[in-house]
């Protein structure tokens, strides 16, 4: 079923679990994710990059409708959305498609161009039944400033802006910085916790979102799920464990003549176990609000 993100995330913070939002650049990953969480009876966030070009590319186009059409079809609540749009009018695109979220990212602007790009996001996407994420404070890596694999605490999310930010602006999920970084992490991550305690006691029930997944431990995990994170991205690691696994089979079966079949059964099953994997982690839950019973979505209205 194809739902909003603040639909999907509308239990996240009282019951204080975080949904995973994974892979949805390629149909293989994306169709491993969906498995899993069908198998677990547990939500998806779907997400493709905000650089996804609409419509001149042809196959993306087709890309993303497939993603789309596998989302209505699925047994579990299923968001898909644009992550870290960089204009307007990229998610005023995204939402015409249909997706059920879009993040706009203006984290590396002044704050006060951060909050109008966002607010005007907001207004419109709000008009259409879809959500909005944003970012206040920067998770560097591939969005941003060279920052080698490594946080810089520079870039962390001030709690007091944060607060103001979410009041500013209106948006449905907030990122916030506070030791991840997107892409491959390089040396050992150390998660400001008591930074993201203070912004989640300041921004109340609004849901948190914690960017840069990859490379974090369990108990990092664990950690910023107790402490107020409701949104996990996680997709480079998963991609490399997925073509660590096929690597791994292929050397073993040296000289053998294989299919494209066979390796993508391989990776399906890495994909498969690792979103089966983070659920438990990321303590990810069943939603039990009907969403008959929730707000009407432009998204759905696509079918």
């Amino acid at each position: 079923m194809l739902v909003t993100l603040k639909e999907i995330l509308s239990e996240s913070v009282a019951k204080k679990y975080a949904v995973p939002a994974l892979n949805g650049h390629d149909f293989f990953t994306a169709q491993g994710c969906l498995l899993a969480c069908e198998q677990m009876n547990r939500p998806l966030i779907l997400m493709f990059a905000g650089d996804f070009t609409f419509p001149a590319d042809f196959r993306q186009d087709v890309h993303l409708r497939m993603l789309l059409e596998m989302a209505r079809s699925a047994k579990v609540p299923v968001c898909v959305m644009i992550d870290h749009a960089g204009s307007y009018e990229l998610c005023m695109r995204a939402i015409h498609y249909g997706c059920g979220g879009v993040m706009i990212d203006g984290s590396t602007l002044p704050f006060e161009e951060n909050v109008a790009l966002v607010g005007k996001v907001v207004e419109a996407a709000h008009a259409c039944g879809v959500s909005v994420e944003a970012e206040i404070g920067h998770v560097g890596g591939y969005e941003g400033t060279p920052d080698e694999g490594i946080a810089k605490p520079q870039f962390y999310t001030k709690p007091e802006e944060a607060e103001r930010f979410a009041n500013l602006t209106g948006v449905d999920a907030l990122a916030v910085a506070f030791g991840s970084n997107h892409g491959p992490y390089q040396g050992t991550p150390h998660l400001d916790i008591p930074r993201l305690t203070e912004i989640r006691d300041r921004v109340g029930d609004l849901p948190l979102v914690l960017h840069g997944g990859s490379g974090l431990p369990d108990e990092e995990f664990s950690k910023a799920v107790a402490g107020g994170i409701n949104k996990v991205n996680y997709i480079s690691g998963m991609m490399i464990n997925c073509a660590d696994a096929m690597r791994e089979f292929s050397n073993a079966q040296m000289g053998k003549r294989l299919t494209s079949r066979q390796m993508l059964e391989v990776g399906m099953e890495s994909v498969v176990s690792e979103t089966r994997h983070i659920l438990e982690v990321f303590n990810t839950q069943a939603l039990t609000i009907p969403i008959s019973e929730t707000e009407t979505v432009t998204a759905r209205r696509f079918q």
